[in-house]
């Protein structure tokens, strides 16, 4: 039977017994057990008893407090089981760089001293300004074209330095890029840093969102210990994160879309092709980077995607199966059919020019060189495409948003709108694009009524 010690004011010690070792030594079992919010003494006398009856249970079900394990000890066994169970990579990756931070902050603790209070304290400090990882950028002090082209062009630094084609062209108009690509081209233009480039430090505040993700994972892992009877309860079960603001989805409308595709008018014809792909499909970015020539049927409109290009530090570009593992053909128009045409014709002479220095992997939307192409590229394209324009920025994951919302207002059924889309399933569909489908229903009951009163007779 558990027995109750208090040892302070809001504080009891709750000890179970089971049985003796060999050495007829007694087994113990214990726990620390405070209130998660304030209670009376009855109230308080109530909830000690069920938390001694509870942890009672655990130990016999074979629950088995673990003194010596700290955050860190545990989140690394966590990472490994994840890893075994084939979590994707990039979520991998977001995991490490979130632990990072929760490590530095719980690493040293014990397991099950974790409280719902030690989570609550970390949250509010993550809100308070200045928390966010320091953000560098590095403007250029001089004229960098001459000396890149001196250095063998942008080409060779992509192909041997590895700096992208995009900082290269960035540094070259005089705009900012990372310290870490300003130092690589100091590096192999022979230039010194501090005199070639002015560097700007901010920190900024965390987003609700930003802190949501660290409850999360912290709920995820302490969920794992919980289930293995490693820590008698999920202390972020009983934390209180800041709300996530629901913002809306955000659609280009009729007036965007028409400033968007006459700014393309003016754009080389890749640039062009890439906008036009995202818009006419509703791809993801990392499908739209997966594209290979033979998933392009142009005789019956159609393309084919099976596939999405995924990049982390640890694992650099690869190709994956799509988000929701679901393989589709979405129809494409026949104005895409035609801007795919010529770009494929632009496409076959580059690849013909550059001979032996091109990377044949047979992607249609590649990097200088013809190798795979990492999502972040169209993010930065679309910036500097909206940049050069005028236009008010958008994301390429809302001409996916533009893409379902058209297709629902022009009466596409959600079942075909949900499989064009990828998703898992029509419910995810209905969740994201409650919005425009009821919109869709008042215009459906708007028409319906226009022809009621049409055909009235008298």
């Amino acid at each position: 039977m558990a027995s109750i010690r208090k040892i302070s004011e809001n504080s009891y010690k709750i000890t179970v017994s089971c049985g003796r070792t060999a050495a007829n030594k007694q087994i113990r079992h214990y726990m620390t057990w405070t209130p998660d919010k304030p209670m009376t003494e009855k109230q308080m006398e109530k909830a000690v008893q069920k938390a001694a009856f509870d942890f009672e249970n655990r130990i016999t079900l074979g629950f088995r407090p673990d003194d010596g394990q700290t955050f860190t000890e545990y989140a690394e066994y966590f990472m490994q089981l994840k890893q075994r169970d084939g979590l994707s990579a990039t979520t991998l990756s977001s995991y490490r760089w979130l632990l990072k931070r929760l490590n530095a902050e719980f690493g040293h603790m014990k397991l099950r001293d974790i409280r719902p209070q030690h989570l609550n304290e970390f949250y509010v400090k993550l809100s308070k300004p200045g928390e966010r990882q320091e953000t560098v950028r590095c403007k250029p002090l001089i004229e960098f074209r001459p000396l890149i082209e001196k250095a063998g062009g942008a080409r060779r630094f992509d192909r041997e330095f590895h700096v992208n084609g995009k900082d290269t062209a960035a540094v070259c108009r005089g705009e900012e890029i990372s310290e870490k690509m300003a130092r690589r081209i100091c590096e192999h233009t022979g230039l010194d840093f501090k005199k070639s480039f002015k560097v700007s430090r901010k920190k900024t505040t965390l987003t609700n969102a930003t802190i949501a993700h660290f409850h999360g994972l912290m709920s995820t892992i302490l969920g794992q210990a919980e289930r293995e009877m490693i820590v008698p309860y999920n202390a972020a079960e009983k934390a209180t994160p800041p709300k996530r603001e629901n913002k809306e989805r955000q659609c280009l409308q009729e007036s965007n879309v028409k400033a968007v595709l006459e700014a393309l008018e003016d754009e080389p014809i890749r640039t062009k092709a890439i906008i036009y792909t995202l818009l006419s499909t509703g791809c993801r970015c990392g499908e739209l980077c997966a594209i290979h020539w033979e998933k392009i049927d142009f005789e019956k409109k159609r393309l084919l995607i099976d596939a999405g290009i995924i990049y982390t530090k640890e694992t650099g570009t690869i190709e994956k199966c799509t988000k929701t593992k679901n393989v589709r053909y979405v129809a494409l128009p026949d104005e895409l059919i035609s801007i795919l045409r010529q770009y494929r014709n632009w496409y076959n002479l580059e690849r013909f020019r550059l001979c032996g220095a091109w990377e044949d992997n047979g992607y249609v939307f590649c990097r200088s060189l013809g190798a795979a192409m990492p999502p972040s590229y169209i993010n930065r394209l679309l910036h500097d495409v909206f940049k050069r324009h005028g236009i008010q920025g958008f994301t390429p994951h809302q001409f996916r948003h533009t893409y379902a919302s058209l297709m629902i207002a022009h009466g596409v059924d959600i079942v075909t709108v949900s499989k064009t889309l990828g998703h898992k399933s029509t419910k995810t569909t209905l969740d994201i694009y409650s919005h425009e489908i009821e919109t869709a229903k008042e215009t459906a009951a708007n028409t319906m009524n226009d022809v009621l009163k049409a055909c009235k007779i008298g």
